[in-house]
């Protein structure tokens, strides 16, 4: 069969140059070169779940009518982005999800397969398979496709593991790369190397990840062993990474010398051979670059620009302020210079304290009396707060005298009420992130306040860190709710709240009516059994879809956020109040009209249920829980972390990106990857630090992307949060240094790397003539160094491809 790759992507368009490049290098790769998978490894935020469906999508196309078409799909993605992905897949609303992408005519067999997209969260979901389905996508979580009991106990499970897919796309693929992992066994059962074979197997292998690199050599090489790269490209492939990231140190051991020293100048030649001509050095004649070799496999679309300013937090003059810094920098002198975030007092005493405490849990392990702590977790949990402190294992040692002198500090700080030095930091700066947001809205027509994104990874501290800062935000956003509220021409809030319940009454009652008039009297009481799907409590016998729902709306549309953004929408004439028809039409526009339209979706579709199908009924139940997230109540602060339900973590981030509350998300692990939380967000505050630089590229990712509604204000703010002369120094310097080799080696943050010593933002802002600065690379080094994975277009077009076998490789 002819491969026209030009015909074939005529007949989509993502519109997004950058995405259509993706999706025409992974076709050459997969229909001309014949390959088996490719890495789809864009920067956060730049588009690889649609890449990912488009390339299924064109795949559909292009095998349809043959003996081999694309008829079974498997997502695999984690628990906390199923209902994500399900929900870009299945999504018929006009400019949201795939399906706007393939609306016409002549793609009606593959949104046939696009609306049976099955969720298996837990072992029970699926039963009643029996055989393998056709035209049908599943969405799993990735430790239900592992050998344990629970898979053995699922035949389920086993039909999942065991199917030769036509398609699967594997979402933050580096999950599965380190072999030491459970997530690895979806692919290496074995956990080695050679039961690559026996794992998850595809006719096509997509893997998604913006962070390809995670600092491990074989964990990349291992990626590319997913997705099928044959092992003498592996061979190749490692033994250039290791001379690439050897040279690279000598390079960082060269970095004081100037850019004419002869060392450094050989070292970058070096790097430049690797890179372009032989990624063996010379030791493999006929041996590619190590960029041309990872072309084959890995694509991956950068930003021109990160929109993105990074800043330490000082104690300066008894208040904190930001000091800005480039993150390519050498930060050392920086640290060393600021004063960062001081221990001092009770503090020190503390932390040096907490010290002594881990010499003798040593000591009693050496004795075989205590178990070994572990010092550098020790450590950080009494740098994050000391909540998180008194929950530490070696501070609940009976035997360790000085753990009983630590404990007994801690409670007399407790009975103080003293704060420890990181919360109080982070409860001064978002104090005042926020006085500068609401003096904006204040001045702005039509602003709203950005929101903040705090990541943290203990769960003590996360609690700690709620309680302080709900003051925080209440104290400023109450009152000036309160006054935007009366600047409408309400007395107080409780005027304005009874305007919307009204509204909503109104609401509800038009609602009620239509779905009637559209479904028929009964509709609304037959689909009862939806409300099983929801996370609201609802008495009686007689509470119906709309009843239930619009009873959640009112919780929702009583939030002071809410009650802000309605007054900031009125015109208030000469002190009057707003009129109830103001307020309705308001509520009609935020509320109401979705409210019906997605309340009619939900009846239509489970009215298919009449005919004994039962994909409708997880169909419209799915729509449920969505609504139920959209009209979730939450506080001003609210946490994102392993505490909360799937479910309730869902509604967290939907409303984060809506313009109500939660204002500040607090985030642990399980949001800093995967999901989207950049619609209303400006700043993003690192309260503790990964030693990984692709863990902290993910955090900002989750910001710094597409469809940001805070570009205007300018870039993602960063602030980082460092004690002064701590081990928290030592994890700020390892990540920073490994970041910039993190950058070149996938050819990330182009322009910043490039960018001159001397160069800034704003022209004339520097000395051009300044001697060049020791200690960074030239933009004539990076050009040389930095390995660029951008797609380009191909020379050929068409050609003739071999004849595919398929099955499992053996």
């Amino acid at each position: 069969m002819m491969v026209d790759i030009d015909e074939l992507l005529s007949h989509i368009d993502l519109n997004a140059d950058d995405q259509m490049l993706a999706v025409r290098a992974a076709l050459d790769a997969l229909l001309v070169r014949e390959q088996s998978g490719v890495v789809l490894a864009d920067e956060v935020g730049c588009g690889k779940t649609y890449e990912a469906l488009g390339i299924t999508a064109l795949l559909w196309r292009h095998f349809r009518g043959t003996r081999e078409p694309i008829q079974r799909v498997l997502v695999v993605a984690e628990q906390a982005l199923m209902s994500k992905w399900a929900r870009e897949i299945t999504s018929t609303d006009g400019e949201e999800g795939f399906q706007r992408y393939v609306s016409t005519a002549d793609w009606k067999g593959f949104r046939d397969m696009l609306r049976n997209v099955e969720e298996i969260r837990r072992p029970g979901d699926g039963k009643g398979i029996g055989v393998v389905p056709r035209n049908r996508m599943y969405v799993v979580k990735p430790l239900l496709l592992t050998e344990s009991k629970t898979h053995d106990a699922s035949s389920v499970m086993r039909w999942l593991g065991q199917t030769v897919w036509d398609v699967v796309i594997v979402d933050e693929a580096h999950h599965f790369t380190g072999l030491h992992t459970k997530h690895s066994r979806v692919f290496f059962p074995k956990q080695t190397v050679e039961s690559r074979r026996d794992g998850l197997f595809a006719r096509f292998t997509l893997a998604l990840t913006a962070t390809p690199f995670q600092l491990e050599i074989k964990e990349m090489v291992n990626l590319l062993r997913i997705v099928g790269a044959c092992e003498e490209d592996l061979d190749q492939i490692e033994d250039g990474l290791a001379r690439y990231e050897r040279m690279l140190g000598r390079f960082h051991n060269k970095r004081t010398f100037l850019p004419t020293d002869a060392g450094r100048r050989e070292i970058v030649e070096c790097l430049n051979n690797l890179r372009l001509r032989d990624a063996s050095g010379g030791q493999r004649p006929g041996t590619p670059g190590l960029q041309a070799l990872l072309r084959r496999y890995l694509i991956r679309n950068v930003k021109d620009q990160h929109h993105r300013g990074y800043a330490l937090t000082e104690k300066r003059n008894g208040g904190y302020v930001a000091r800005a810094f480039n993150k390519l920098d050498d930060m050392r002198p920086v640290v060393q210079e600021s004063p960062l975030i001081p221990l001092e007092g009770e503090d020190t005493w503390v932390y040096l304290h907490l010290r002594d405490v881990l010499v003798d849990a040593q000591q009693a392990a050496n004795k075989g009396e205590e178990a070994r702590s572990f010092v550098a977790g020790d450590l950080r949990q009494c740098l994050s707060s000391y909540e998180q402190l008194e929950a530490s294992r070696v501070l609940n040692k009976e035997r360790l005298p000085r753990a009983v002198e630590t404990r007994a500090a801690l409670e007399r700080l407790r009975s103080t009420g003293h704060v420890h030095p990181k919360i109080a930091a982070l409860r001064s700066v978002v104090g005042g992130i926020l006085d500068r947001q609401i003096e904006r809205v204040r001045s702005k027509p039509g602003a709203t306040l950005s929101k903040i994104l705090v990541f943290n990874t203990l769960m003590y501290t996360a609690g700690a860190l709620k309680a302080a800062l709900e003051e925080v935000v209440a104290d400023r956003v109450k009152p000036f709710v309160e006054e935007q509220v009366r600047a409408a021409g309400w007395a107080k809030p409780s005027a304005a709240q009874a305007a919307v319940r009204r509204a909503l009454d109104e609401e509800r009652r038009v609602t009620h009516d239509e779905l009637r008039k559209e479904f028929g009297r009964d509709a609304l009481d037959r689909t009862r059994v939806l409300l099983d799907a929801s996370a609201d409590e609802v008495p009686g016998d007689k509470m119906d879809l709309v009843d239930a729902m619009f009873r959640r709306a009112s919780r929702h549309c009583a939030q002071p956020l809410f009650l802000l953004h309605l007054a900031r929408s009125m015109k208030p004439s000469r002190g009057a109040r707003p009129t109830d028809a103001d307020v309705r039409a308001f509520v009609r526009t935020q509320v109401g009209d979705e409210l019906r339209g997605k309340l009619a979706k939900i009846v239509r579709i489970f009215e298919d249920t009449e005919q004994g199908e039962d994909d409708p009924v997880e169909q419209a139940r799915r729509e449920w829980r969505y609504i139920d997230d959209l009209y979730a109540a939450h506080d001003y602060v609210a946490r994102f972390d392993g505490k909360q339900a799937s479910e309730n973590r869902d509604a967290r981030r939907e409303n984060f990106n809506r313009p109500y509350a939660p204002l500040v998300l607090l985030v642990s692990r399980v949001g800093e990857e995967g999901i989207d939380l950049q619609a209303h967000t400006r700043y993003v505050l690192h309260y503790d630090v990964e030693w990984n630089p692709a863990k902290m590229e993910q955090r900002e990712g989750r910001v710094d992307r597409k469809g940001r509604k805070t570009e205007s204000e300018g870039p993602v703010e960063v602030h980082f949060f460092l004690l002064k002369d701590t081990y928290e120094e030592r994890i700020f310097h390892t990540v920073m240094q490994r970041d910039a080799w993190f950058q070149v080696l996938i050819g990330s943050k182009r322009k910043a790397l490039l960018k001159g010593p001397a160069e800034e933002d704003e022209e004339g802002a520097a000395d051009v003539n300044v001697v060049e600065e020791r200690g960074r690379m030239t933009p004539e080094e990076r050009e040389k160094v930095m390995i660029d994975l951008r797609p380009f277009a191909p020379s050929r077009r068409s050609q003739k491809p071999t004849p595919r076998t398929l099955g499992r490789p053996r």
